[in-house]
């Protein structure tokens, strides 16, 4: 399976509806993706190669470290501001798209994947985005695991263009390992209620159990004169806010990553 104009197009389009306050142009009037140029990895192999329609230099975009040609970029540049290294000084050079006030560019690791995949859905699935995201294939006409075009894009990309452009992306809100870890606790009520109907409320948490069965632990106060039980990675994300200190959880943090890793496996 390759992948077709959709791919670029709607990677590029995306940018403009995430941040908004550019022109959005339609699919089919952006130019294909030169092949001959997209496949060079660097400004070495890039500069000065002839594109594949022989009218002009692949252009290197320093920064996003992708080869395209002249006709790419002036599509890049006028939707997405992208500024690209061009030998005859035609496109813009030297000024980020921050202090120009544009927008980021498409994440290319995600569409570099699946350009280079036999399977661009499968390769898509397995990549990860510039942020470490999972890249997400967005399908062209539907949900179907046959689909034969699409396009692969970060996750952010991918909630933002679903439903557009013919487009249909799966719902995934990306979550780090530890964040996942800490999020999917919270509240932990065992803990909470262990301590909240004892006499001694510091000994109360550190003998009872969050909902895991792992054992809650004793957050302090500043003055030590109060405190609140929390589960482990709740603890973990405690620690120094409010004025609260929690044994260990710099250890627990570690251990809530590390557990994530075992499951993954």
């Amino acid at each position: 399976m390759k992948l077709v104009i959709v791919s670029l197009s709607a990677t590029i389009v995306s940018g403009s509806v995430l941040h908004g306050g550019l022109r959005e142009k339609a699919p089919e009037r952006l130019s294909l993706p030169d092949a001959l140029c997209f496949e060079k990895d660097n400004v070495d192999e890039c500069d000065g190669l002839l594109s594949s329609n022989g009218m002009g230099n692949c252009v290197w975009c320093e920064g996003e470290e992708v080869c395209l040609s002249r006709a790419n970029v002036v599509d890049m540049v006028e939707i997405m501001g992208l500024v690209c290294v061009n030998e005859d000084d035609i496109l813009a050079v030297g000024t980020t798209r921050r202090t120009m006030g544009l927008p980021t560019p498409p994440d290319f690791n995600c569409f570099h994947s699946a350009w280079d995949g036999e399977n661009a859905k499968v390769t898509c699935g397995g990549s990860r985005a510039k942020d470490d995201s999972p890249c997400v294939w967005c399908s062209l006409g539907g949900d179907n695991d046959d689909d034969v075009a699409g396009a692969c894009l970060s996750n952010e990309e991918a909630i933002a263009v679903n439903g557009k452009f013919g487009l249909t992306c799966p719902s995934m809100n990306y979550l780090s390992p530890v964040e996942d870890a800490i999020r999917s606790g919270i509240p932990d009520v065992n803990c909470l209620k262990a301590a909240w109907v004892a006499e001694d409320a510091e000994m109360a948490c550190e003998g009872s159990k969050d909902a895991s069965g792992n054992d809650c632990v004793w957050c302090k106060t500043d003055g030590d004169v109060t405190g609140v039980c929390l589960s482990r990675p709740e603890s973990s994300m405690a620690n120094g806010q409010f004025g609260l200190t929690c044994p260990g959880s710099e250890l627990l943090k570690q251990k809530s990553f590390e557990n994530f890793m075992v499951m993954q496996q």
